[in-house]
């Protein structure tokens, strides 16, 4: 059996340069071989790490091809500033993480039956266009004196029995009749090939209709609609296609379509669905450095109490067949069908159940436990378990039963650590503290004095000192501690779920997330005007993709006396105000040196941009340093009024081509307003249930249009995969198994840079009949995201500009933030309402070193430092200012996440890891006389 042997690559994020990723390639790579590539950087504030895009194919031919080199560095620096931006929170990257295999592509694809694979077609059907408008059909012009002749009187009566004896198409539309006055031709086409009639119908001085006839036999080829505003420009339609002449030369081309709504069939819930439970478990660090499960549990409402399990009470039992005990339990009629919540499951609980069940399947030589994941970035926030029972009939027929339960991570829908959670629901059962480090294999069964104070983390020394000190159980202190976990976690999830059922008639178990339940709650009590467009195109996904920026972070002055740090309320549900784009979609595209009229347009355009070289940049570039907003030329596709914006401002704007929406008025505002109003009176974790609810919905219409699949597969069919599509994730489960997301769709790139022919690729998936039915998500629509997202960067750019204009500074901005002079603060900007500023703190000093890392000296004399992914508690204001004054790194203390899938390990630790005090470059800096870091200004691009 062939086996994928993995090699992995750790380096630092700020010491990784050209020279570095060239020795690493000659060290470890070897020439004429396929290798796939996976990068992943650090996330700090989830403890784990995140893809940087998709796998990248090398063969390397030379050696010493400097240039092959040099650009496969730039595609990995672009690969993590996207991902740096896709990802707001991870501003912050210490380490970079290389995955790479061998691949042995399948080589011997024969080309057959391409025709058979459904590929992707655009709106423009090119050909087709070439076709109609062309002076073969028509004559290119208004003119109807170049149509060819007017036939006499006994020709024209002829010619209209032709038409009607060939064409029974002419009872069902009024315009195939044809009247006295409407003017017949003979035109013979310029190529000889083929004659015409032409019937040309007057509806007023500036429309006409043209039908276009076979003249051999009379039958109807095709109807053109010509419209006039002048003597000079006029407009032909054919279809759904029209284009606009200026004395017979294209200037401007319009293709008409009708996009479908998203829908959304009204639910009708009769009760709370109950069956759903908690789970958790407990683990130790063994003698190997591996992670070992010694204790779990789980409760339901069908439960009094919790039912719980210890290690040491299964003498007989390893600790996977102990784990496999637990899950068995859960398998029954008793549960069939409940779903059972855990607390990060996705980072924690699910490697270590995961394994075991493969490891047991692999043992039977049979899926005894069948398996169903759902992943997302590069976890799993759901596992279906299913076994198959004997039913039981009188038939004597072998029929069979399903028992099924599922895992889902409570984390994606309370984003909250559970200790928070207990507390602000006020329950009884609040989360306890237990000294996990002092569990080892010798103490499994400990009693004795209590452990000492350093084994616990985040203890409040007089509680410790609570404690007894002697007879203390590690056994029941454990389980009493799981037992409150457990039985807090369903407490949490059946007030949330009563609360979900009681205000929206939503069943919570019917989402994996709380952007899902967002967006089930905003579906069923407040889409009432279904005008939400579904861009399922892949086309068209595609070009709005790359007008859909997210949030910016910038530092603009380093360090800030006397400032204001203001946050605006709910920015996004705000910007979701707007009107934005409707279910009309239409292509436009210029052809004459000014483009298309901006001031006309709504929707998503490519433009050509010369910036007005301000303090201020207006329109975010994707380039290698990551999103940046920079001074110079340059052209992209941003949505239409971003750049109406921009060139209020001064900028230099051509748009070039297109998709028109049609606007649509208030079709968030139900939900927006009534979820804000709710927010605003709540308080707790009720007000924390309304932001989120508020705030995470709107992010989903970006959701990829082809919904990723997940599977466990074989080496083989692994190394196919990699050198074909686009994957998001993969675990190495053992040698020969893994477990894998990726996008069905072949990709062209992909199979370009691992070799492969996509014609051959294709028919070899026809062939064998895999993906050939694509799951579509239903309810995303990028244009919604994309619109929202730069209402909201017009919206802060607004009061910038603002304080620019009237001399004052501004010294750091995250998405939905400023901070600026305070004097330059105006009471009118501040207030509860949607949209307007709230002052968070008032800045006696700040320094600000980078994207998300900054510490302000308050003038309450408090101390705010934020540096993520970092525990802030290991950073003083003194450190910052060794950053900003003296030029200085500084060390600092993470938690470190050690996933191993193959071994069912997961380790938390602390790690020390370095703060570079020039890590921020998406501004240029300006440095004084002194070589003082004191202003910047943007990139020239």
């Amino acid at each position: 059996m062939k086996t994928t042997n993995f090699k992995y690559l750790h380096v630092s994020y700020q010491e990784f340069n050209l020279n570095m990723f060239i020795k690493i390639l000659t060290q470890n790579f070897k020439l004429n071989t396929t290798y796939s590539l996976l990068l992943k950087i650090s996330s700090d504030n989830y403890m784990t790490f995140k893809m940087c895009g998709p796998q990248i194919g090398i063969v390397i031919k030379e050696s010493h091809d400097l240039e092959y080199y040099s650009k496969l560095f730039d595609l990995i620096i672009t690969r993590i500033e996207i991902t740096i931006d896709k990802y707001n929170y991870m501003d912050h990257i210490e380490g970079l993480e290389i995955m790479y295999s061998v691949i042995n592509p399948i080589k011997e694809l024969t080309l057959k039956n391409l025709k058979n694979y459904n590929l992707n077609q655009q709106w423009i059907n090119k050909n087709k266009v070439k076709k109609e408008f062309n002076e073969n059909l028509l004559p290119l012009t208004f003119d109807t004196s170049y149509f060819g002749y007017n036939i006499v009187l006994e020709e024209r009566e002829n010619l209209i029995q032709k038409i009607k004896s060939n064409n029974t198409i002419i009872t069902k539309d009024s315009h195939f009749s044809i009247n006295k006055n409407d003017a017949i031709f003979i035109y013979n086409s310029p190529n000889k090939k083929k004659n015409f009639i032409i019937v040309s119908k007057t509806l007023n001085n500036n429309n006409f209709i043209r039908e276009i006839y076979d003249l051999s036999t009379g039958i109807f080829v095709v109807k053109v609609i010509d419209n006039t505003t002048n003597n000079l420009l006029f407009y032909r339609t054919i279809g759904n296609i029209t284009i606009t002449f200026d004395k017979e030369k294209i200037i401007k081309y319009k293709v008409n379509t009708q996009l479908q709504p998203i829908k959304a069939p009204k639910l009708i819930i009769s009760d709370r669905n109950l069956n759903f439970g908690t789970f958790d478990l407990e683990t130790f660090k063994d003698l190997d450095g591996l992670a070992k499960v010694y204790a779990l549990g789980f409760y339901t409402y069908k439960d009094d109490l919790p039912k719980l399990y210890y290690i040491t009470d299964y003498p007989d039992l390893d600790y996977s067949n102990f784990i496999l005990k637990c899950i068995d339990d859960m398998l029954v009629n008793k549960y069939n069908n409940f779903i059972f919540y855990a607390h990060n499951l996705a980072n924690y609980d699910i490697v270590f159940i995961y394994n075991v069940l493969l490891k047991s399947n692999s043992d039977k030589n049979y899926d005894y436990y069948i398996l169903n994941t759902t992943m997302r970035d590069n976890t799993i926030i759901k596992l279906d378990i299913k076994i198959k029972t004997k039913s039981n009939t009188d038939t004597g027929l072998n029929k069979y039963n399903y028992l099924k339960i599922s895992f889902v991570d409570s984390l994606n829908l309370l984003n909250t650590s559970l200790e928070k959670l207990t507390k602000e629901f006020s329950f009884d059962t609040k989360k306890g503290k237990f000294p996990h480090s002092f569990v080892n294999e010798n103490t499994l069964n400990y009693i004795g004095k209590k452990p000492d104070f350093s084994f616990y983390d985040n203890f409040n020394k007089d509680d410790y000192h609570k404690i007894p000190i002697n007879n203390w159980n590690l056994k029941l202190e454990c389980l009493n501690y799981l037992t409150k976990d457990i039985k807090g976690l369903y407490l949490v999830l059946y007030e949330f779920s009563r609360l979900i059922y009681i205000h929206f008639n939503i069943q919570m178990v019917d989402s994996l997330t709380i952007t899902r339940l967002a967006l089930n709650i905003f579906k069923q009590n407040f889409y009432n005007n279904q005008k939400i467009p579904s861009i399922n195109k892949i086309f068209l996904f595609n070009f709005i993709k790359e007008g859909y920026f997210g949030g910016i972070t910038e530092v603009y002055r380093p360090f800030a006396k006397d400032a204001a740090y203001i946050d605006i309320n709910s920015l996004y549900p705000f910007a979701a105000l707007n009107p934005m784009p409707g279910t009309d979609c239409h292509y436009l595209e210029s052809f004459d040196d000014k483009g298309l009229d901006l001031e006309n347009l709504f929707g998503f355009f490519y433009a050509k941009v010369k910036t007005n070289n301000q303090y201020l940049g207006l329109l975010p570039v994707h380039s290698d340093k990551g999103l940046i907003l920079p001074n110079g030329e340059f052209s992209g596709i941003w949505c239409s009024e971003e750049l109406k914006f921009a060139k209020s401002k001064g900028y230099n704007i051509t748009v070039m081509k297109g998709y028109q929406f049609n606007k649509v008025i208030g079709i968030f505002n139900s939900y927006v307003l009534e979820l804000y109003n709710l927010k605003k009176k709540a308080t707790g974790l009720l007000k924390l249930i309304y932001k989120s609810l508020l705030n995470n919905f709107l992010g989903r219409f970006g959701l990829n249009i082809v919904k990723p699949i997940t599977h466990t597969v074989n080496r083989e069919r692994r190394d196919f995969i990699f050198s074909t599509r686009v994957v998001h994730s993969e675990n190495m489960l053992n040698p020969n198994k893994f477990l894998i997301t990726y996008e069905p769709l072949i990709s062209n790139n992909i199979c370009l840079n691992h070799g492969l022919d996509i014609t051959k690729v294709l028919e070899k998936e026809y062939k064998t009949n895999i993906e050939t039915k694509l799951d579509y998500f239903k309810d995303v629509s990028i244009a919604t995201s994309a619109f929202v997202n730069s209402y909201a960067r017009i919206h802060i750019n607004k009061f910038k500009l603002d304080v620019l204009d009237r001399g004052g500074r501004i010294y750091y901005s995250d998405t939905d933030s400023l901070v600026l002079d305070k004097n330059l603060l105006k009471k009118e900007w501040l207030g509860t309402e949607i949209g307007k500023f709230k002052l968070e703190y008032e800045i006696k000093e700040g320094y600000f070193i980078s994207n998300k890392t900054y510490c302000l000296l308050l003038n309450n004399g408090e101390t705010i430092i934020k540096t993520k992914g970092v525990i802030n508690s290991t950073i003083t204001i003194e450190q910052f200012k060794s950053m900003y004054f003296d030029k200085k790194n500084i060390k600092a203390t993470k938690f470190n996440t050690i996933t191993n899938y193959e071994k069912a390990s997961v380790l938390i630790e602390k790690k020390e890891v370095v703060l570079n005090y020039d890590s921020y470059t998406k501004r240029e800096k300006i440095y004084n006389n002194q070589s003082m870091w004191i202003d910047t200004k943007p990139l020239d691009y």
